[in-house]
């Protein structure tokens, strides 16, 4: 059986492999500033900057809203999360309260943390903490956990699809951690592509 597995998880990270060399995404380095008046003249792929969840700073970076953050509050309280939402520049991040005292508490904190931030646009790293990388790997709430904290259900949906195909990847990099996923989306045609997989 553990032979099977060892070419079953090999089978899987060269197609995931494949499948990420053949589609090959790069980041416009142009830097576009984005108002109301120029939203209607933003490509597709700022459709988080043009829903208002993301903000274009003059550099080109982008910021986390307000919008963003009481989003992400919102969806976690409707899933009866108890977590502390907190948001720094182009980082959001998702810190699971819990009654857990002492040498637990520690434990737990060496198992990552959970966040997105966006380095642009369109790009982004993702970081799992090693509950939901294992769920994740397993398949199990991948497009659950991803709507609550990439409030576009489109975005929400073209990642949550890459992450399954990653599921094996994910396994692998996990070492009780959580990962990191550095990527890219694209809505025409959507698709993400993961640059890298690491543990955290």
């Amino acid at each position: 059986m553990k032979h099977f597995s060892k070419k079953l998880m090999s089978f899987v990270l060269a197609l995931t492999m494949m499948f990420s060399l053949s589609a090959t995404v790069f980041a416009a380095e142009n830097t576009v500033e984005a108002n109301d008046e120029q939203n209607s003249m933003l490509p597709d792929d700022y459709e988080m900057v043009s829903s208002g969840y993301l903000k274009m700073n003059s550099d080109g970076s982008v910021s986390i809203t307000d919008k963003y953050i009481n989003y992400v509050e919102n969806k976690l309280s409707e899933a009866g999360t108890n977590a502390t939402v907190s948001a720094t520049g182009n980082t959001i991040t998702i810190v699971e309260n819990s009654s857990v005292s002492g040498s637990r508490r520690a434990k737990r904190a060496s198992g990552g943390v959970t966040k997105v931030e966006w380095l642009s646009f369109n790009r982004f790293k993702i970081y799992l903490n090693n509950n939901l990388s294992t769920k994740v790997a397993a398949g199990a709430g991948i497009g659950a956990s991803l709507s609550a904290w990439i409030p576009d259900p489109t975005v929400t949906k073209i990642v949550a699809t890459a992450l399954g195909v990653s599921a094996g990847l994910i396994a692998y990099n996990n070492k009780g951690k959580g990962v990191v996923i550095s990527g890219i989306y694209s809505l025409t045609p959507p698709r993400a592509t993961f640059y890298w997989i690491k543990s955290q």
